[in-house]
């Protein structure tokens, strides 16, 4: 779609640059912050039974476990890694039926600037492959009160997490509308299934390609006569902050935007990475992260274990409580509010201001 820094008017935003397409997570619910590493890291062997393709380089894969017993429940939202390969792990939305336990779906899109998970996927894995997966997290929840309205927003591959949110609004019956923007009819993934019932009444396909058309639209959409509550959006980095700045501006609260991207932002190369210590409030381990190591680094060195996913500062599982001291925040997944609090921190990639940073670890 074109999206980048120069499409941005929120200077906040404008550092955020697309970079590769890994999974990331942001605006997370604040209560979620407590649980984010309560996570199963147990392996689920899965063998995918069929691969389909859904839209121009979109294939979706159904993945079924090999002992034949069923699949952990799960909600919409959430998703799962992939072991593609030894040592090459993604993450994946799931956006298959979320009543269902026999099978998950994901739907990959093979990308050019592929760090190799996409492109693997692709061109290795056929109905048969076996695979090993991760149970469901869920960063991304659905989370609606019983009068609010819900606007969906997705953007190419962005609506894996969203058409579950969909069917499941529909299927409650709640007031929602989704916008699901595409550069033409063969990108549209799910195309037959939000052209029918029961999500036609309530979906929209958008055949817009550029940041001026959509923003427009989304403008009118926002400041229209049907106020909406809540908004979900999954996309590229530049259409993440275009659906946040409309929205803000519009009068949604900032914590009533949630998404879930694709881009990390990058990170400033002046930065300093000058050494701080770090303090296990609960273990009462000390410990120094030197210039050039992440605190995940030290801590694994010192047979500390910290569940971790992208280690990129986009996910959120590594997200831990801060109780003393000043973060130095490098992540993109906690908010602005949830940064300027200060008390919790991206362990993958954040550091400190402050000397000391003492952790509820």
């Amino acid at each position: 779609m074109g999206w980048s820094v120069a499409n941005c008017r929120d200077p906040r935003v404008r550092q955020q640059l697309m970079g590769e397409r890994v999974f990331g997570l942001r605006w997370m619910a604040r209560a979620r912050i407590d649980v984010v590493n309560d996570i199963s890291t147990d392996r689920i062997p899965v063998r995918v039974e069929r691969v389909a393709v859904i839209a121009t380089d979109i294939c979706r894969f159904d993945l079924r476990r090999i002992d034949g017993e069923p699949l952990p429940n799960w909600r919409a939202g959430a998703h799962i890694d992939v072991h593609i390969a030894p040592g090459l792990v993604r993450q994946y939305s799931l956006c298959g039926d979320a009543n269902g336990s026999e099978c998950y779906s994901i739907a990959v899109k093979r990308e050019e600037s592929s760090r190799g998970g996409s492109a693997a996927l692709h061109a290795n894995i056929r109905a048969g492959a076996d695979l090993e997966i991760s149970r469901p997290r869920n960063l991304f929840p659905l989370e609606v009160g019983g009068k609010e309205r819900v606007l969906l927003v997705a953007a190419g591959i962005g609506i894996t997490p969203i058409i579950t949110m969909a069917r499941e609004l529909a299927r409650s019956g709640r007031r929602f509308a989704l916008l699901y923007f595409v550069r033409n009819r063969d990108a549209c993934a799910f195309r037959e299934e939000i052209s029918s019932p029961p999500l036609r009444e309530s979906a929209e396909i958008l055949h817009e390609n550029t940041p001026e058309r959509v923003r427009a639209i989304l403008e009118a959409r926002l400041n229209g006569s049907v106020g909406y509550d809540r908004i979900y959006t999954c996309g590229p980095g530049g259409f993440m902050s275009c659906v946040r700045e409309v929205a803000v501006g519009s009068g949604i609260k900032e914590d009533f935007v949630r998404s879930e991207s694709f881009g990390a932002i990058a990170r400033k190369e002046e930065a300093p990475s000058k050494a701080f210590h770090l303090r296990l409030a609960r273990a009462g381990v000390d410990l120094c992260v030197p210039e050039g190591s992440t605190a995940v680094d030290v801590l694994r060195a010192a047979g500390i274990s910290i569940e971790t996913s992208c280690e990129q500062g986009v996910c959120g599982t590594c997200v831990t409580k801060v109780l003393e001291g000043v973060p130095d925040h490098r992540d993109s997944f906690l908010t602005d509010a949830e940064k300027r609090r200060n008390d919790c921190i991206a362990l993958c990639v954040s550091r400190a201001c402050s000397e000391k940073l003492v952790i509820d670890l």
